[in-house]
C-alpha cells in the first residue's frame, strides 16, 4: 500500500515537473520577451471585457451605443470627443453596437432592407476576431435573419435563418450605417430601429427585452484608461480567469506554448506573486515593453 502510494506520488512530482523545469530555464530576456507578447495577445480580451462592462452598465437602451447584453443601441448623432467607448471611431456613420451572449442559446437578429445603403454588421468573438460580417457588401442590402450561435450549441433553426457559429459565448456586435450628413439622420434611425435581437426561443413571438441591473460603482470611464492603470499582477489575473470562459483559438499553440513558460496556463488562475523573481520582474515590465513595441 505504501508502495503504491510513493509510486502515485513520485508520479504526480514528475507530471509537474516540465513546467517547473520550463520557469527555470527561462532565461531573463526570454522572459521579458514572452511577457511582453503575452501582454499584447491577452490586450483584447480584456479590453474586450471592460468594454463589455462599461457598455451594458444601464437598465435598457439609452440612445447611444450602451444598452444591456443581447440588445442593441443605437448611436443617433456622429461621435464627439465626449464617446470613449470605442477608440477613435468614424465620423461619418452612425453606430449600432450589441453586446451578445449566447451562452445558454443562439441569439436571432433581424435586419431589415437598407434601400441600398451601404451598411456593415462585423461580429467578433471574445478576442475581438472578427468570425462574420454580415452587410452591404457580403450579403446585400436585403432583409435578412441570422443567428448567433455559441461553442457546442446543437438545434435546429427555424427555415430563412443564416447560422453564424460563434468561438465564444460572448462577443460584440459594431454595426454602422452610411449616413451623408446630419440631414440624413432621420433616413438612417429608420433602418437603426429595423434592426431587433431576439433570444431563439422568443423568434416569431411577442418579445419585450428586460431591463437590466445598473451597477452604481463600476468605473465607466474609457476601457483603455482603465487598462493602462492596471499594474501587470491585476491584469494577467484577469486575463487568466478570463481564458477560463474564452479558450484561446485552435491556431494560438505558439503563443500558448511561450506562456506557459513564464506560469500563464489557459484554465489556470495565475498569480503573480508565486512566480520565480526573474520572472516577476519580466510580467512587471510588460506594459511599458508593450507600449514600446
Amino acid at each position: 500500500m505504501k508502495a503504491t502510494v510513493f509510486a502515485a506520488a513520485c508520479a504526480c512530482i514528475l507530471a509537474a515537473a516540465p513546467a517547473v523545469q520550463a520557469q527555470q530555464t527561462v532565461s531573463a530576456e526570454e522572459a521579458r520577451q514572452i511577457a511582453r507578447d503575452a501582454y499584447t495577445y491577452a490586450y483584447p480580451l480584456v479590453l474586450m471585457e471592460v468594454s463589455g462592462n462599461v457598455a451594458t452598465n444601464v437598465a435598457g437602451p439609452t440612445g447611444t451605443t450602451s444598452a444591456p447584453v443581447n440588445q442593441f443601441g443605437h448611436a443617433r448623432e456622429f461621435p464627439d470627443p465626449s464617446f470613449t467607448v470605442v477608440v477613435r471611431p468614424n465620423a461619418d456613420t452612425l453606430y449600432s453596437s450589441l453586446v451578445f451572449d449566447v451562452s445558454e442559446e443562439p441569439l436571432v437578429i433581424t435586419v431589415p432592407d437598407s434601400g441600398g445603403r451601404y451598411y456593415l454588421l462585423p461580429i467578433m468573438d471574445k478576442w475581438t476576431d472578427v468570425f462574420a460580417a454580415p452587410g452591404a457588401r457580403t450579403t446585400g442590402t436585403g432583409a435578412q435573419t441570422f443567428a448567433i450561435v455559441g461553442p457546442g450549441w446543437q438545434g435546429t433553426l427555424p427555415d430563412g435563418v443564416e447560422r453564424y457559429d460563434s468561438p465564444t459565448a460572448d462577443g460584440w456586435i459594431g454595426g454602422r450605417v452610411q449616413t451623408n450628413g446630419k440631414a440624413d439622420y432621420a433616413a438612417v434611425h429608420k433602418f437603426q430601429d429595423g434592426l431587433k435581437a431576439v433570444p431563439l426561443s422568443a423568434y416569431g413571438k411577442p418579445y419585450t427585452p428586460p431591463k437590466s441591473k445598473v451597477d452604481p460603482k463600476l468605473d465607466t470611464s474609457a476601457p483603455p484608461d482603465q487598462i493602462e492603470k492596471m499594474d501587470a499582477a491585476t491584469f494577467f489575473a484577469k486575463f487568466a480567469e478570463f481564458m477560463k470562459e474564452n479558450p484561446p483559438h485552435a491556431n494560438d499553440y505558439p503563443i500558448i506554448d511561450r506562456m506557459k513558460r513564464i506560469g500563464i496556463v489557459p484554465g489556470e488562475s495565475f498569480t503573480l506573486a508565486d512566480q520565480p523573481q526573474h520572472i516577476q520582474e519580466a510580467v512587471r515590465a510588460a506594459p511599458g515593453l508593450h507600449c514600446r513595441g
